[in-house]
């Protein structure tokens, strides 16, 4: 197994996943055959599979972990409970919590955020099977926090105010943006963004970035329509 892709010379490997469809992963495989390149299981973060490990540049290594390492936070978030947020909206229970020994000779700001120690587990309500998965399609900040990226169509985890709220949301995307009317009726379904982009033919940033280009009209359109009492 490939856990090292620093070569001695100042070269990389850069592992190029097989692809799961079989004309394109044997395509791959033929032309690391003709090139010479290895074919290995490689291991990164938590992930391991196969890949061709082709030879590059310290810039195009980084540029796919880059790449991996979104991905693989994406997965994470995705995986994670749904809890309650400010002002009653669902979000994606963090990676990362402030760290309240923080200011500590070799204290991080941040620390992982275990499941079996987590500040919310007392308060949790059970809302992990509402039909909403928006809320992990945003970007990470230096500190390994999600930024700020969710729309809060999960007004509440009550069912009929989810309902009623789902469903204006969904008017309004219909005839506002009804070129992504499909993919955000996905969301609202519970699917992931992985699976979103296999069954649109699309690439999971292009889910992301559609989401990111309807948040400034949806936030307005959301505000327009909750009532506080």
């Amino acid at each position: 197994m490939v856990t090292v892709f620093r070569q001695e010379d100042g070269s990389y490997l850069v592992p190029m996943e097989l692809p799961e469809d079989k004309g394109a992963r044997k395509a791959l495989l033929d032309y690391a055959k003709i090139q010479g390149y290895k074919v290995d299981t490689v291991q990164y973060g938590y992930r391991k599979y196969r890949a061709v490990l082709v030879p590059g540049s310290e810039g195009l290594f980084h540029s796919y972990i880059a790449e991996e390492g979104r991905n693989q936070r994406y997965a994470q978030l995705d995986r994670r409970c749904l809890i309650p947020g400010e002002d009653g909206n669902l979000k994606r229970c963090p990676l990362r919590i402030p760290n309240p020994n923080y200011g500590e000779p070799g204290e991080n700001k941040t620390v992982i955020n275990d499941c079996k120690d987590c500040p919310h587990r007392d308060s949790l309500r059970k809302v992990t099977s509402a039909p909403i998965s928006m809320t992990g399609v945003g970007g990470f900040s230096e500190d390994g926090e999600q930024e700020d990226m969710e729309i809060p169509v999960g007004i509440a985890p009550d069912g009929d105010l989810f309902e009623k709220y789902s469903s204006e949301v969904m008017d309004f995307i219909r005839e506002k943006y009804p070129e992504h009317a499909e993919m955000m009726q996905m969301l609202f379904d519970g699917y992931r963004v992985k699976e979103i982009a296999e069954k649109l033919n699309i690439n999971r940033d292009t889910v992301r970035n559609r989401v990111k280009s309807m948040k400034k009209d949806l936030t307005k359109f959301i505000d327009s329509i909750i009532i506080f009492d």
